[in-house]
C-alpha cells in the first residue's frame, strides 16, 4: 500500500523515509517504549519486509541517519499544526521543560506546543539542549522564531499567540522579543525579581524595585497589578493574585508578568500550565517510556522527539474521536470539578491498540494524511479570502 503524499507545502519528505518514520511510529505504539531495540522486538518481520532482526534494526535506525534533520521535524510540525489547529482567533501555546539521566549523560528537552481545547498540549517542537540546566533567552528566541515562520508558511490562519511558562521562562531579552513579534504572553515571576517601573504616573529611569515591594505597593493602593518597563521597550504587567495551588501556604501569592490587555484572565490562563506536565508524564513514566531512549547525539534525540510527539498526537486524536462519539464517565472531586474517569490519552491507547498490524496502520495513516490535506485545503481557502477582504 502506497502513502498518501502530500501537497506543497505540506510535504517535506519524500515517501521511501516517510514510511521508515511510519515503521518506527508504529513500533512505538505496539512497544510503548522509544527504545529501539526493544521496538525492534515488537515488529514481526514480515509487517516490515525485512529479511532478519539485525536487518530491521537498521532499517529503524535509517530515521536517524539523515542530512535532512529539520525535513523530519518540520513535516510532523506541520501534520500536528493542521490536524490539532481549527482556525481560533486566540492559541495558548505553552512552554517548559523535562530532563533525565541515561548514565552520565544529561538528557534536557526544551518543549513548545498547542494547547487543544484547553485541555491537552500538544508538543510541536522539542530541542535536546545538549547541556543541563535552563534554557537561554538566545534559545527560546529561536525556537519561537522557528515556530512563527512554519506557521506562518503553512498559508492558514496566524491566531494571536499567548504563550504561558512557569518561573524559568523570564528575562526581560525574552519577554521584548515575545512583544515584538505580537506574541502575548502569561508567565509566572521569581520574587526576588527586580524592574524598572511606572509608578505615579512617571518612569523611573535606571531604578528597579523588587516584586515584593511592588506588591506590598500594591495592596498599600489597593492595586492589582502595576506597569513595568523590559529592557528599556517593552511594557508589561505584573499582577498579583492568590495561591491556590499545594505551595499556597509556603508561597500564598503568585506573581504573574504578562502583555495581554484583559489583566482578569490572567490568572485562568497560567493555570492551563499544568497540562505540559501532565502531557510529559505520559511520554515518560505513565505511557511512552521516554526515559528509555537509547540513542546518542542531539539531532537524533530532537528527530525522535518529533516522531514522538507524532505518536502522542495520534493517540490523543483517537481518544478525542473515542469521547465524542461516546463521552466518558466522570468523576467528581472534592474541590467540585469533574475529570474523566478515562483520560483522553489512555482512551486513545486503548484505541489504537486494536491496530495489530503495519499495513493496517498505514490505511489508518493513509485516511488521516488524506483528512489533514483537504483541511489544510480548507483552511488556506479561508486565509486567502481574509487576506483578500482586508
Amino acid at each position: 500500500m502506497e502513502v498518501f503524499v502530500f501537497g506543497q507545502y505540506l510535504y517535506f519528505l519524500d515517501e521511501i523515509r516517510l514510511k521508515r518514520l511510519l515503521v518506527l511510529s508504529f513500533g512505538i505504539l505496539r512497544s510503548k517504549t522509544v527504545n529501539i531495540s526493544l521496538i525492534n522486538d515488537e515488529i514481526p518481520l514480515e509487517q516490515s519486509g525485512r529479511k532478519s532482526s539485525q536487518s530491521q534494526y537498521n532499517y529503524l535506525l535509517g530515521v536517524f541517519q539523515t542530512g535532512n534533520v529539520q525535513g523530519v521535524i518540520r513535516q510532523i510540525f506541520n501534520l500536528l499544526v493542521v490536524l490539532f489547529y481549527s482556525s481560533e482567533k486566540e492559541l495558548k501555546i505553552l512552554i517548559d521543560r523535562t530532563n533525565w539521566e541515561i548514565g552520565a549523560r544529561k538528557v534536557n528537552i526544551l518543549s513548545i506546543g498547542l494547547l487543544y481545547r484547553d485541555k491537552t498540549y500538544i508538543p510541536l517542537l522539542n530541542e535536546d539542549l545538549g547541556y543541563k540546566g535552563n534554557s537561554s533567552a538566545q534559545t527560546r528566541i529561536n525556537l519561537m522564531d522557528q515556530f512563527l515562520d512554519w506557521w506562518k508558511a503553512l498559508q492558514i490562519p496566524i491566531p494571536q499567540f499567548i504563550i504561558v511558562g512557569d518561573r524559568e521562562f523570564i528575562g526581560e531579552k525574552w519577554l521584548k522579543e515575545l512583544s515584538c513579534k505580537g506574541v502575548q504572553y502569561v508567565i509566572r515571576l521569581k520574587a526576588n525579581l527586580k524592574f524598572e517601573t511606572w509608578l505615579n504616573g512617571g518612569y523611573k529611569i535606571g531604578k528597579k524595585f523588587g516584586v515584593k515591594t511592588l506588591h506590598r505597593y500594591l495592596q498599600r493602593y489597593n492595586k492589582q497589578s502595576v506597569e513595568v518597563v523590559l529592557a528599556g521597550e517593552a511594557i508589561a504587567q505584573i499582577y498579583v493574585l492568590e495561591n491556590e495551588g499545594k505551595q499556597a501556604l509556603k508561597e500564598p501569592f503568585l506573581y504573574l508578568i504578562t502583555n495581554i490587555d484583559d489583566l482578569d484572565r490572567t490568572g485562568d490562563i497560567y493555570r492551563q500550565r499544568w497540562r505540559i506536565e501532565t502531557c510529559f508524564s505520559h511520554l515518560k513514566s505513565k505511557g511512552l517510556n521516554l526515559e528509555s531512549l537509547n540513542l546518542e547525539g542531539q539531532h537524533k534525540t530532537d528527530i525522535l522527539m518529533a516522531v514522538l510527539a507524532l505518536v502522542y498526537g495520534l493517540i490523543v486524536y483517537q481518544g478525542q474521536e473515542a469521547q465524542i462519539k461516546q463521552p466518558p464517565k466522570t468523576i467528581k472531586y472534592k474541590n467540585g470539578k469533574e475529570y474523566d474517569r478515562v483520560s483522553v490519552f489512555r482512551q486513545g491507547l486503548k484505541e489504537l491498540a486494536k491496530i495489530i498490524s503495519f499495513d493496517q496502520f498505514l490505511e489508518f495513516m493513509d485516511q488521516l494524511f488524506r483528512k489533514i490535506y483537504y483541511k489544510w485545503l480548507s483552511m488556506k481557502q479561508l486565509h486567502l479570502m481574509n487576506l483578500f477582504r482586508q
